[in-house]
């Protein structure tokens, strides 16, 4: 299926959008219809930036038990997760200035890969840093690179989240 296809193909968006709940253990329709509206959001933007990030977020997270300051909008405490610890709330805008800049890069081609690494590890949200990484990640993968959509299945997280090791 071609790159343009998949954009348009509901189904494999599904597909995507769900397992990418599923490994954060996010099952409700309620959160997958969310994500369908942030994924919509993000596909109509041509340029990664620091406001569309945050409302992408916004969007994701309309509906989850976060505090309503913390939906579209850098953490604003240090967190550890699942024994790292992320960098400092202070660097957070800072450090997501840089990989915005580093996603647009035009030359030589970016590693949607390694991105996606670099963003989870700045760690910018209290809650849905994987989801909107992985949306972040297909983003790149569609838009700048003409690599087709990656559905990570839950059956596979153990192996993605080797990624971060």
């Amino acid at each position: 299926m071609s790159v343009a296809n998949q954009i348009l193909d509901k189904a494999f968006v599904h597909a995507f959008l769900k397992e990418s709940n599923l490994i954060e253990g996010v099952t409700d329709d309620d959160s997958l219809v969310q994500a369908w509206k942030a994924w919509d959001y993000l596909m109509k933007e041509d340029v990664l930036t620091k406001d569309v990030v945050l409302h992408t977020h916004k969007i994701l997270m309309a509906h989850q038990k976060i505090r309503a300051d913390q939906k579209g909008h850098f953490r604003k405490l240090n967190v550890t997760v699942g024994g790292y610890e992320a960098p400092d709330w202070k660097e957070v805008p800072n450090r997501m200035w840089a990989w915005t800049l580093e996603a647009m890069r035009r030359s030589p081609p970016i590693d949607d890969k390694q991105l996606h690494i670099e963003y989870e590890k700045i760690h910018p949200f209290v809650d849905g840093n994987g989801r909107t990484g992985r949306m972040f990640m297909n983003w790149m993968r569609i838009k700048r690179l003409n690599k087709p959509l990656l559905i990570i299945l839950d059956s596979e997280k153990d192996s993605y989240y080797s990624w971060f090791r």
